[in-house]
């Protein structure tokens, strides 16, 4: 890890404290996300992830919020109710998402960095795009299956090289016209089984170590603390205000990965 002491391909490093600036810079990557999150639900790894990149490779920034994916969704899932009810409707999605996923870590660790940077640039425009017009969507029952399978294979392919596995599954759950509890529940469940099969494949290909697996853990103080500032700023604050200001934050992290990829090419 960047700063931190990693040893991928080395001999082990005792775990130690990481520096202060690293410990800055993933306390201000999750405190930012665990708002964006408590605030409008969703965008975790799509506002951490990059500010992330400021300090960290992306395989490093990529391994730092698997955990708190896997937390946050944890609370999120058990709290709705809903397991059940929605693996027996999405396994279709799920199955070749989290095959996938374990699949295109492996493009993770051997990847150029460059084209880390690019494939994650291009992601986040992506999410960019999403949140600005909102698609309205519909999809016919008969397609929902097969649709599914595609989504999934998209998702994971996406998810194993940035973690952004949600971008295509918030579209395609927009089509399906649920319910705001169950939308709620059912993308928490996905989202969980993606960051499972994302620690899965970064553990089998060392991405994610034991340094990583610390920082990731003491990350889950500020993520939660951002989580409750955002819920208390979704009754208070303006929410086109607030979409503009994370949107601007992401088109220039995004341009300067952008910028670093072509430079690296």
């Amino acid at each position: 890890m960047a700063g931190g002491g990693s040893s991928r391909g080395g001999m082990a490093m005792p775990l130690e404290l990481p520096a202060w600036d690293i410990l800055a810079v993933v306390s201000l990557a999750f405190l930012a996300g665990g708002i964006v999150k408590g605030t409008v639900g969703i965008g975790l790894p799509l506002l951490a992830v990059p500010l992330l990149t400021l300090r960290f490779s992306v395989p490093e920034a990529v391994a730092l919020v698997v955990i708190p994916i896997v937390a946050s969704n944890t609370w999120q899932s058990l709290a709705a109710g809903m397991l059940a009810k929605t693996l027996r409707r999405f396994w279709p999605l799920i199955l070749p998402m989290v095959v996938t996923i374990v699949i295109a870590t492996r493009l993770l660790a051997a990847a150029p960095v460059a084209m880390l940077e690019l494939a994650l640039g291009l992601a986040v425009i992506a999410g960019i795009v999403t949140l600005i017009h909102e698609p309205n969507l519909n999809l016919p029952a008969r397609t929902e299956t097969w649709v599914m399978v595609g989504v999934g294979i998209l998702g994971g392919m996406i998810g194993g090289l940035t973690s952004l596995y949600g971008l295509p599954i918030i579209l395609f759950m927009l089509a399906l016209r649920m319910d705001k509890d169950e939308f709620v529940g059912s993308i928490a469940f996905i989202y969980l089984c993606g960051g499972l099969a994302l620690a899965g494949g970064m553990v089998q290909n060392q991405i994610l170590t034991g340094h990583e697996i610390l920082l990731s853990t003491i990350a889950l103080l500020p993520l939660f603390a951002g989580m409750t500032l955002g819920q208390w700023l979704r009754a208070r604050i303006n929410q086109v205000t607030f979409r503009r200001i994370v949107l601007v934050v992401l088109v220039v992290i995004a341009l300067n990965l952008l910028r670093r990829a072509i430079a690296g090419i």
